[in-house]
């Protein structure tokens, strides 16, 4: 069942879905501590700390299913996760299984099972009980593509004067010479308070008062004092609240104005309606007996305060599977510390890796534990045990030599015998590859197929254009 969101840059009314990745969605066999893990409880605060390649959305999906088998109904279970693709493999693995073991249940049921992404759950939830809450009940929320357009309009709108009047002498006492990119900066900033769930004026008035407790000499001044010393650094401070406080307030009002809410306004409403009406928290709590929460470590503060309301006491009914070490989420407010000691729940390692060779596993877990963070990380033990070859660690200066290099091993490879269509480069993600290394394969007449898994409208340009005439239809 779709989310209801209405996404209103890139596809609008159009039902355009990416085709689901093909999984194996059988659970045949679980491992000692999969199966510690996904049959724990079931009351409790359960923290499945799953290294990489251990079966984490397995084990999630076994979780899911052993609750059902317990007699608890499939729309009784929360289950959230961080994006649409994860959340769309966990609801295809999910209603295979239960297909398979509880082919009595219908696929009617598992239709109005909680399996989505945070935003998507409280869409569903402001439209649903929109009469006891006050929501409207048709959400215009803006996707990712919309979200970047919001945001380039708003810099135009502020570096143009058209919210408010900038003074030129902020910039000389910030020590910035680009307004775009002060404003880029800017904005990445105040989205960070609001996933911390900090409101405009809470971020202007608390920001002042550590500013006037850290320059109290200062803040005893006239405007016109600080104005005298640009080289002041309690100006520059002073300054940079001022300009923040209007960035966040000239976005928020834009939205207002335009009708729309981004992902973080989902969050915040539904979060807002459970601490002010009671009812709306009773019945919330009432309809979801247990929640599940994958990707765990990409949650930020106001996703964990979500949570913590929707649950029993003490999160005495959640179950979250996480790897600190995997979070990719930093620049979106992504904390880790929701992982590391906020939640608090009983810890169920995943140890037992099903992809690597431990060869890869051992140089992996050196790497990791060179970081303070991770010193004590356990180690990974690999099923399939060891590839009877070591890994080889080349240490680069710079991205152009790395490409050579690489490029220079794939020639090697190539003349001893191997075909090239055995060689992969692999990336966290096509755009994270630097360019240099499509420069170096060309120069040295290496032919190659970039592969990123992204379909036409997926490409970043394609969602622009749909989100820029989206857009036309909705100015600022």
């Amino acid at each position: 069942m779709r989310e209801p969101v209405l996404q209103l840059s890139a596809l609008d009314h159009l039902s355009i879905r990416r085709a689901a990745a093909r999984v194996s969605v059988r659970v045949t066999s679980l491992s000692a501590e999969q199966a510690a893990a996904a049959h724990a409880g079931p009351d409790g605060a359960f923290l499945i700390a799953a290294g990489p390649g251990t079966g984490k959305t397995y084990t999630a999906t076994e979780r899911f299913c052993w609750l059902v088998e317990q007699g608890v109904p499939p729309d009784r279970i929360l289950a959230v996760t961080f994006n649409d693709r994860a959340a769309d493999e966990l609801r295809e693995r999910i209603t295979a299984e239960l297909a398979r073991r509880r082919p009595e249940l219908g696929a009617q049921v598992m239709d109005g099972a909680w399996i989505g992404t945070f935003h998507g759950t409280c869409a569903r939830l402001l439209q649903e009980f929109a009469y006891l809450v006050g929501a409207p009940r048709e959400l215009r929320v803006l996707d990712d593509a919309g979200q970047r357009l919001f945001e380039k309009a708003l810099i135009t709108k502020l570096s143009s004067g058209a919210a408010a009047p900038l003074d030129p002498d902020s910039f000389v006492a910030l020590g910035v010479e680009e307004l775009d990119e002060l404003l880029r900066q800017g904005l990445r900033f105040v989205l960070k308070l609001k996933g911390r769930g900090i409101r405009p004026d809470q971020f202007h008035k608390r920001a002042h008062e550590l500013h006037q407790h850290h320059w109290p000499a200062e803040a005893e001044g006239s405007g016109e004092q600080r104005a005298g010393n640009p080289n002041l650094p309690a100006r520059a401070e002073y300054e940079a609240i001022d300009v923040l406080h209007l960035i966040y307030r000239t976005y928020e009002e834009s939205l207002a104005e335009a009708g729309l809410r981004d992902f973080d306004d989902l969050i915040l409403a539904v979060i807002d309606a459970l601490e002010r009406v009671p009812e709306f928290r009773t019945r919330c709590r009432e309809r979801f007996r247990y929640l599940l929460v994958d990707e765990f470590q990409d949650t930020n503060r106001i996703q964990l305060d979500l949570i913590r309301l929707l649950s029993a006491d003490g999160f005495g009914n959640v179950s979250v599977v996480g790897d600190a070490k995997q979070s990719i989420y930093g620049w979106r407010d992504a904390e880790i510390e929701n992982i590391r000691s906020r939640f608090g729940g009983r810890r169920l390692p995943l140890t037992h890796n099903r992809r690597s060779y431990q060869e890869i596993l051992d140089c992996a877990t050196d790497f990791i534990r060179r970081d303070p963070n991770f010193e004590a990380e356990p180690e990974l033990v690999a099923t399939r045990g060891s590839g009877g070859r070591s890994v080889t660690v080349l240490m680069a200066p710079d991205s152009r030599t790395e490409a050579r290099s690489v490029a220079e091993s794939i020639r090697r490879l190539h003349r001893s015998g191997r075909k090239l269509s055995d060689i992969a480069i692999l990336s966290h993600s096509v755009r994270m590859l630097p360019r240099e290394f499509e420069d170096e394969l060309r120069r040295q007449g290496i032919p190659y197929l970039t592969s990123g898994g992204s379909g036409f409208f997926d490409r970043q340009e394609i969602k622009d254009v749909l989100g820029l005439l989206r857009m036309t239809e909705n100015p600022m």
